[in-house]
């Protein structure tokens, strides 16, 4: 397996990230995310980088749910695109198969509803929950061997319904929001498992874990509420690990917290 961690992430209690993402400059043009769209930044970098694709005529169809299918497919073609290129499928088989069987190879569905139905064709292409994607990240996390010890404690006083979290998914949300990687919807910190999240949200998901897996620095975490922190721009492959690498910026009361482009100020 390919090794991607350059900076250690070993307990997330203290390993805290960040959100941001620059957009690429030959990325790819979406008529329905245009530049003063929110998301278009998290989007232009995702496609420049192959990890999404649009659904065709120019389009990305950000507001559209997104699917175990389309998760599974950006996190194997970003993060393990050697185990990949070693899934062969037949010809008619369908665009995911490939990536479907990565994801169950990786052992990205451990403690999902489709662990044992990667390759029913009805259950891979259902939305996603914000539960079942922060299982799904949480074992990408694992897979890419980030020592992880979720703090529960921390995720419950910052979490307003930490109670309704059934337990077979509370160390993967501890896991996420203490990464940043997922946040709540509201300055409380509502996780909200139960909704999806949009095609949109996934790839502002997939910026936010590249920063996990690449950097792996000890910075503070997206605050709910006015103000966040971005990732900085000095920060690299080589930072140390606490090396701090990020601005405080003031951030709009919309969208919503997962749904937030976040600026320095000059």
């Amino acid at each position: 397996m390919r090794k991607i961690i350059r900076g250690a992430i070993a307990v997330l209690t203290s390993a805290c990230l960040t959100t941001g993402a620059a957009a690429a400059a030959a990325a790819p043009a979406f008529s329905d995310v245009p530049e003063d769209n929110w998301a278009y930044p998290y989007v232009s970098e995702a496609a420049e980088k192959g990890w999404v694709s649009g659904i065709g005529g120019g389009l990305f169809a950000p507001d559209n749910e997104v699917t175990y299918t389309e998760l599974s497919a950006m996190l194997v073609r970003a993060f393990f695109p050697e185990e990949l290129s070693e899934h062969e499928v037949s010809e008619n088989a369908p665009w995911y198969a490939a990536a479907c069987t990565s994801a169950d190879a990786l052992g990205l569905y451990v403690g999902v509803d489709i662990r044992t139905q990667h390759t029913n064709a009805t259950m891979v292409t259902q939305p996603v929950s914000r539960y079942e994607m922060a299982q799904i990240l949480y074992n990408t996390l694992r897979a890419a061997e980030v020592q992880l010890t979720p703090d529960l404690a921390a995720a419950q006083a910052t979490t307003a319904d930490w109670e309704s979290v059934p337990g077979r998914y509370q160390a993967a949300v501890a896991a996420v929001k203490a990464t940043g990687i997922i946040t709540g919807v509201d300055g409380a910190g509502t996780f909200n498992g139960t909704a999806t999240m949009s095609r949109a949200q996934a790839a502002t998901v997939m910026c936010r874990m590249d920063d996990a897996l690449t950097y792996g620095l000890n910075i503070p975490p997206l605050v709910d509420g006015p103000e966040g922190t971005v990732r900085g721009e000095d920060s690299g492959a080589g930072a140390e690990e606490g090396e701090q690498a990020s601005e405080q910026a003031a951030i709009p009361n919309e969208p919503p917290v997962d749904d937030q482009v976040i600026e320095v100020e000059s």
